[in-house]
């Protein structure tokens, strides 16, 4: 069982800092197998134990620590949307071009939310508020040319290519 200082500790939860102050997840639905973390159930939790080995999966994918930083899931990014502090929605050509590893524009981001300054972390959502991606915003959203710059899609999954968010 994780205590409180083991998940503060953790590059998750600095990933989750990155957006947001809020408390997204209970430390007790939270389990760390090797170097993912995933949210379980009290019959997964108490299931582990009786295994003479580790199991490879251990519920719903949180992410994945690595050396140069915290990959995360589709799933963690969608649980971030309600309560992450900024945000860029863009336009359905924005996002196919966002999802494709490149970078945003102004003439995609069609509305904002949060203060959204240089160097600060966004999630990107699409126009139906899913979220696609992690975004560093490069200048003032309302500047023309490049605004916001592509850290992580989820095109990684098919490209496979992405380096981790560094926390």
């Amino acid at each position: 069982m994780l205590d409180q200082t083991q998940v503060s500790q953790s590059m998750l939860w600095n990933f989750i800092k990155l957006f947001t102050t809020k408390k997204v997840f209970d430390e007790h639905v939270l389990l760390r197998n090797g170097s993912s973390w995933y949210v379980v159930n009290d019959t997964i939790r108490a299931l582990i134990p009786r295994f003479s080995f580790r199991p490879v999966f251990s519920g719903l994918l949180l992410g994945r620590e690595v050396s140069s930083g915290f990959i995360p899931s589709v799933h963690l990014l969608q649980c971030l949307v309600p309560v992450a502090e900024s945000s860029v929605t863009v336009s359905d050509k924005g996002a196919w071009l966002f999802i494709c590893g490149r970078d945003l524009w102004s003439e995609s981001i069609t509305s904002s939310k949060g203060f959204c300054s240089a160097k600060s972390r966004v999630l990107v959502l699409n126009t139906s508020g899913e979220c696609i991606g992690i975004g560093e915003v490069t200048q003032k959203l309302s500047a023309r040319g490049l605004v916001v710059r592509n850290l992580y899609d989820i095109g990684w999954f098919v490209r496979k290519r992405a380096s981790a968010i560094r926390v």
